[in-house]
């Protein structure tokens, strides 16, 4: 019979959270052991992050040199990959991140077990080891079990033989046309490495837009750039087939009678725990439905002594949270209070340009019934983003509506992660939006965009009802002074936004025309023939219009069809310095309309600066007698 090793501390799955705190128990003083089935270091380093932004890199340089004209660069033919290269060059990365962890593990001291384990007892790991059978328990067991690609039930797909990730990823000849089943955060970054390295790319996508769990503005913006790079994109799709082989000729039918051909597939629907058939249910761990391992906020398990880190154990599928997630199961061993309660997670999607996110997104707000501030900034305007001819994109930020506290920040944009980070700095520290819109940022960098973001974020609603004040806003390259004027109109919100809509009609209705079909040429035309326009964002992403007429005298009101927030700020630029820079109409804590303006303060120039609050409350008397309507 085997014997029965004992360890202080044993390590089932040898993944980043696993790996750490056996690293760090050992270095303690600890005895522990690591059972893993064959990946030293564990998933990220061998088969995901890393190998993917490896990958990734290659792309982005194929795609760059593309576009060599642009920087003055001549090319004297097409860009050509070598997939050779490029995976040999990926396989050498993960290589060096390999041995590292090696030099890293004997460094500690732990015993690391390579072979497949499963429970045999409650509390003991029976492992097929190199040199045999091995038994193994601890006086505290960590599951860090990791999960695999998830292979949906669809006729004939396992039979295609399709690509997950991982084979993706060392793949030596470019896809003709590559098939990729999913649009989350996986399919999206291999569908649109191998479009830059040269594959015809169909995303196939189950639900209705790219990235399910981000805004639809986010979503639209980067569907909207697969396009523009070649990618076709199918949505709403039900696959009821696939026929063929992957690698030669496979098909995928949907259910309403699309039918796309490739050369390749790949399935990037979802990740599955790796739980099944090593004993669990022998250990006493209980699983859910999904088959993840159930934990409570100190990541212990149904069973006694014994806990789950990283994605097997639920928390979401970053390798950063992993590392948490050891942090949590430290903090358990020495007596802390560490939880996995409340954790603040940031990720990036590594397209081009790169996506990130930390906090909430509009759509987790609204969920909360939460209220929010929003500012948003398009990329062009960053002069950073200019130097690099890298302007796509967008920043936006949600603020509390009833103090500075920053709710949540997303980025489109060049070397998005980078800026993220940033503002995570300053939320994890509790500082209001301000500390960023005031800071000194270095110019010119991307995060100094930030600057000129968080000055568009109007005042919080526990501010006075009427009050003008004097601040600095960065335009464009241009920094004017700015007068911000609120003003509290005493009547209900919605009879006030019904009122402005209701008088509508008395515009011109070629300006009508031009707005819903808004685009720049024809903005300027129309402003430089007759009445002055200007475009604003409203809150919710709609567009604000204000119009200048033959008295100079405004209205304004919400049209219809939302503009992007790039083509509504590139109109506000476009104004110049005569126009308002921003025109909002909320309600207040008592559901009472209120508006507010900036506006440049090269307006008010003829009067003192006792007068400037007085002038600038003043609405015009055209939107008076609006007003007055709305009151009944």
């Amino acid at each position: 019979m085997t014997n029965v090793e004992t360890y202080d501390i044993l390590v089932f799955g040898g993944g980043k959270a696993g790996k750490t705190l056996a690293m760090d128990q050992a270095t303690a003083g600890k005895r522990v052991a690591v059972v893993e089935a064959g990946m030293i270091g564990g998933s990220c380093i061998n088969i995901a992050c890393i190998p993917t932004k490896t990958l990734v890199r290659s792309a982005q340089l194929a795609g760059l040199a593309r576009r060599a004209e642009e920087f003055g660069l001549v090319r004297t033919g097409p860009v050509s990959v070598d997939m050779g290269r490029v995976a040999a060059r990926t396989a050498a990365v993960v290589a060096g991140m390999v041995e590292y962890n090696r030099q890293a593990f004997r460094a500690a001291g732990f015993e690391f077990v390579l072979g497949w384990g499963r429970f045999v007892e409650p509390r003991t790991i029976e492992v097929a080891a190199e040199g045999g059978a091995r038994r193994l328990t601890g006086e505290r067991i960590y599951l860090n079990l990791g999960t695999k690609a998830a292979i949906p039930p669809i006729p004939g797909l396992r039979e295609a033989e399709p690509l997950t990730h991982v084979a993706a990823l060392t793949l030596d000849v470019l896809p003709r046309r590559l098939l990729v089943i999913g649009g989350g955060y996986v399919g999206m970054e291999l569908s649109h490495a191998f479009r830059l390295l040269g594959s015809e790319v169909v995303v196939i996508e189950s639900g209705g837009q790219l990235a399910a769990r981000e805004d639809a503005d986010v979503a639209a913006a980067i569907a909207s750039q697969f396009a523009e790079d070649g990618i076709e994109l199918a949505f709403k799709a039900r696959i009821t087939e696939v026929a063929g082989r992957s690698g030669e000729q496979v098909t995928v039918r949907l259910a309403d009678g699309r039918t796309f051909a490739g050369s390749h597939l790949l399935v990037a629907a979802g990740r599955q725990p790796m739980t099944a058939g090593i004993g669990l249910d022998l250990a006493g761990v209980e699983l859910d439905a999904r088959g993840f391992i159930r934990v409570d906020e100190r990541l212990q398990t149904s069973a006694p002594d014994i806990w789950a880190m990283g994605e097997v154990a639920g928390s979401p599928m970053f390798t950063h949270v992993s590392l948490d997630d050891c942090r949590v199961a430290k903090s358990g061993i020495v007596g802390g209070a560490r939880t996995t309660m409340g954790r603040m997670v940031p990720y990036c999607v590594f397209i081009e340009p790169e996506f990130a996110r930390v906090g909430l997104s509009e759509k987790e707000a609204r969920e909360q019934d939460m209220s929010y501030r929003l500012a948003t900034l398009p990329m062009d305007v960053v002069p950073r983003a200019r130097t690099l001819s890298e302007r796509k994109g967008f920043m936006k930020a949600l603020v509390a509506i009833d103090s500075d506290r920053i709710l949540g920040f997303a980025m489109l944009g060049a070397q998005a992660g980078e800026v993220m980070a940033v503002v995570q700095m300053a939320m994890l520290g509790g500082l209001p939006f301000t500390a960023l819109r005031d800071g000194i940022l270095a110019h010119p960098t991307l995060a100094e965009g930030l600057n000129m973001l968080f000055a568009a974020v109007r005042p919080a609603k526990s501010q006075s009802a009427q009050n003008a004040q004097a601040s600095e806003m960065s335009i464009g390259v241009e920094t004017v002074k700015v007068i911000h004027v609120t003003i509290a109109c005493g009547q209900p919100f919605e009879a006030v936004r019904d009122a402005l809509v209701k008088n509508v009609p008395a515009l011109d209705t070629q300006l009508m025309e031009v707005l819903k079909g808004a685009n720049a040429a024809e903005i300027k035309e129309r402003r430089a023939a007759g009445p002055k326009l200007w475009l604003f964002e409203t809150r919710d992403h709609g567009a604000l219009v204000a119009a200048e007429g033959q008295a100079k005298k405004s209205i304004q009101f919400e049209i219809g069809n939302p503009l992007t927030a790039e083509r509504m700020t590139r109109h506000r630029l476009a104004a110049g310095l005569y126009a308002p820079l921003r025109i909002v109409l909320y309600e207040d804590d008592q559901d009472r309309a209120v508006f507010e303006y900036d506006l440049p303060s090269s307006l008010f120039d003829q009067f003192g600066d006792e007068e400037i609050a007085k002038t600038g409350c003043e609405l015009d008397e055209e939107l008076k007698h609006v007003l007055i309507a709305a009151a009944g």
